[in-house]
């Protein structure tokens, strides 16, 4: 994936991802790794999303295991 195209990914659904991660981890600091995550696993896997719906659910279902593999480990 291309810089501007992670760029944008972030601005337009970080702040979604951290409410999620949040709710899930209950604490800032470990929602922020966890958001981390999420876009480094974008980054290494350059996922090829066929629609906007489906880029966001897949973002929306890597953050929910994300934080449930966090859970797990602490």
């Amino acid at each position: 994936m291309e810089t501007a195209q992670i760029t944008r990914l972030v601005e337009k659904y970080g702040d979604m991802l951290l409410k999620i991660s949040y709710t899930y981890l209950k604490s800032r600091a470990d929602a922020e790794d966890a958001v981390q995550e999420i876009f480094m696993r974008v980054i290494e896997k350059s996922p090829q999303w066929t629609d906007e719906n489906h880029c966001r659910n897949w973002l929306i279902r890597s953050a929910v295991n994300v934080c449930k593999n966090k859970l797990k480990s602490f």
